[in-house]
């Protein structure tokens, strides 16, 4: 894991962002184009370029920033996972692994680009987000769609970062699994003490009479 790590951070990062935002641009472009005009990179952050004005400077349009780090790091995860499990089919799971990956990957890019949005827009503090950004001219979304965007963030920077891998992993490796669980439900089976019924025979009452 350390070694996906850092394989990731001085190497592979900047090529999967590349990747990342020629798939994920069009997608941006075409589902929310009244609302955004492109996507650019700039250090490792996404810039989202949208048509609406802000308030305090209506000439010029808004880049709001999308950290990108949140979503990348599953795939030194995944990587990981994959090298450290025993088995001949490692280049396999690693191409088939990062292949799935991918599309998942783009959708929680897709949930944190629609809250980003969404908080320039309503401009009120949500769940852990506080609004920094100019207050964009839209109007609001309702407080349950925004409620759910707020949720669709959390779930894209706090759970599925870490879950998508290891349920990759474990559809790859369902073998290997399944041996590790049953030799431990052996192993757990034959610590246990064994416990047998009491041998001292029962002594017969007498009867005094």
């Amino acid at each position: 894991m350390p070694m996906t790590m850092a394989l990731w951070w001085f190497g592979l990062r900047d090529h999967l962002l590349f990747l990342l935002e020629l798939l994920t641009r069009p997608i941006v472009e075409s589902a929310l184009a009244d609302k955004v005009v492109g996507l650019e990179s700039a250090n490792r952050v996404w810039f989202l370029r949208t048509s609406l004005s802000p308030i305090d400077n209506p000439v010029n349009l808004l880049g709001i920033p999308i950290s990108t780090n949140r979503f990348t790091i599953s795939y030194a995860l995944l990587w990981g996972l994959i090298l450290a499990t025993p088995n001949n089919k490692k280049l396999k799971q690693l191409i088939l692994g990062t292949a799935i990956l991918i599309p998942a990957t783009i959708v929680i890019a897709l949930l944190l680009i629609q809250f980003k949005l969404a908080l320039n827009i309503n401009h009120q503090p949500i769940l852990t987000e506080v609004p920094q950004g100019a207050y964009l001219l839209a109007l609001p979304y309702s407080d349950s769609a925004y409620y759910l965007m707020a949720v669709g963030r959390q779930l894209a920077l706090l759970v599925f970062p870490s879950l998508l891998p290891l349920v990759i992993w474990g559809l790859l490796n369902r073998p290997f699994i399944r041996i590790v669980l049953f030799e431990g439900l052996l192993t757990r089976n034959s610590d246990r003490p064994m416990s047998f019924p009491s041998a001292t025979p029962k002594q017969d009452t007498l009867d005094p009479k």
